[in-house]
């Protein structure tokens, strides 16, 4: 398992992190791929409790929620949402059924995948720069959680959720991340403290947060990989859960810290 971690990491890492540097259409080609694989993977793990959501309205609203935040407008992207919500809705009301379950599981996967993931657009579009930070502080916090866990790990993270994660992993991955940000701020000319410290503690903690989310959907409909699509990894999901809940809440510390050290 540790070698197909490894193998699969080798193969991807400089492929996202050049597609991340390049950003522009390059990156929401990438982004897209990913959101759509991770919505059918979220509708796969639904299929498991006898859901089964429109998949014409999924993958239409994916493709329209990203295209929508190439553009950087949030009124565009809240039409589109409206417009599928509603969509749903009726076609459900047309069947003549009395389960919302399917309505309900589109709403909440295009806004967990799709809408959370194009905040990875918007933020490259303040400066690639930071959607390589937000790569590498995502990628820190697994990498020295797992590690972490796996030689210092005694106290249960969510032993109902994620019996195998812990404190130890927990606090690993958050210094890694923190270590990873601050040599990565250097590098990439983020001059300011506040970036430093305050971009790779945010990014870590979500990063968490997002795991934490994805295991409780697992656990939910009793699966223990999101796909397998990626070698000692999983799914989609599983390797970019992590990114998906970090990605807005960088683009939002990015956009409040840019008032106080001027960023561009």
């Amino acid at each position: 398992m540790l070698k197909e971690r490894l193998i699969s990491a080798l193969i991807g890492a400089p492929l996202v992190l050049a597609i991340a540097y390049v950003g522009g259409w390059p990156l929401f080609a990438l982004v897209l791929c990913l959101s759509m694989v991770g919505i059918h993977e979220f509708a796969s793990l639904f299929g498991r409790r006898n859901v089964h959501p429109n998949s014409v309205i999924l993958y239409s609203l994916t493709a329209a929620v990203l295209l929508s935040a190439m553009e950087r407008g949030f009124e565009t992207q809240m039409i589109i949402l409206a417009v599928g919500i509603a969509a749903s809705m009726v076609l459900e009301i047309l069947k003549d059924s009395k389960n919302m379950a399917e309505p309900i599981t589109i709403v909440f996967g295009i806004m967990y995948i799709p809408f959370l993931f194009s905040f990875l657009l918007r933020l490259s579009g303040l400066g690639t720069k930071y959607a390589i930070l937000l790569v590498l502080c995502t990628w820190a916090t697994d990498t020295f959680a797992y590690f972490a866990g796996m030689r210092f790990g005694r106290h249960s993270l969510a032993p109902v959720l994620s019996p195998r994660k812990s404190w130890e992993g927990a606090v690993g991955g958050f210094l890694g991340a923190v270590l990873v940000g601050l040599v990565a701020c250097h590098i990439l000319g983020l001059t300011s403290l506040t970036e430093r410290l305050v971009l790779p503690t945010g990014v870590s903690i979500s990063a968490q947060l997002g795991d934490l989310a994805e295991s409780a959907l697992k656990r939910y409909c009793e699966a223990k990989d999101s796909g397998n699509l990626i070698r000692g990894h999983g799914g989609v999901l599983d390797r970019f859960d992590s990114m998906i809940f970090a990605s807005p809440v960088a683009y939002i510390l990015v956009r409040l810290l840019s008032r106080k050290v001027g960023l561009p």
